[in-house]
């Protein structure tokens, strides 16, 4: 019978998460500045955190490849505390992040940026809010019932009007 020599392992802790690491996203930042003066003028005077996070992100099933928070309460004071005073939060997953090409990291960024919204109320006060997204539908209710909503028809006419490309993921 053969005997293990040298020291014995530690056996492997079960159901002890990995550590989270979150660190800013430079590259995120760039492209949002070369976004927020051509599609969201609203946004020149926000203060926006971009942040990557290796955390295993999922939103109803689905990989969440990024999000967009506004920071308030005990959020924006810890940013401001750690010298980054914040209006919104851009939080991208590492995992996501580091395979996807320029063009797709590009309108990933957009996407969380049109998230983050300037809101006037009715006497002329500003406030920062994050808005949902246009259209929310499962395929095969629009399959089944067509474009039963006002917002369904708004993204076919948008949709109509793209050039056919290829589609690679």
């Amino acid at each position: 019978m053969a005997t293990r020599k040298g020291p014995k392992r530690a056996p492997k802790a079960k159901g002890v998460p990995k550590e989270i690491i979150i660190a800013p996203l430079p590259d995120a930042e760039r492209i949002a500045n070369e976004l927020i003066p051509l599609h969201h003028t609203h946004l020149a005077d926000a203060r926006i955190l971009y942040l990557s996070t290796t955390a295993k992100r999922k939103k109803c099933d689905r990989v969440r490849l990024g999000s967009a928070q506004k920071l308030s309460g005990l959020a924006a004071y810890l940013a401001k505390s750690a010298g980054t005073p914040s209006d919104f939060l851009i939080l991208i997953s590492v995992s996501v992040w580091k395979w996807l090409p320029g063009e797709k990291r590009r309108a990933l960024v957009d996407h969380e940026l049109a998230h983050c919204w300037r809101q006037v109320d009715d006497k002329g006060r500003e406030r920062w809010i994050i808005r949902g997204h246009d259209v929310e539908e499962f395929v095969e209710i629009i399959a089944r019932h067509g474009l039963w909503r006002r917002e369904h028809e708004e993204m076919a006419d948008v949709v109509r009007q793209l050039p056919l490309v290829e589609h690679r993921d």
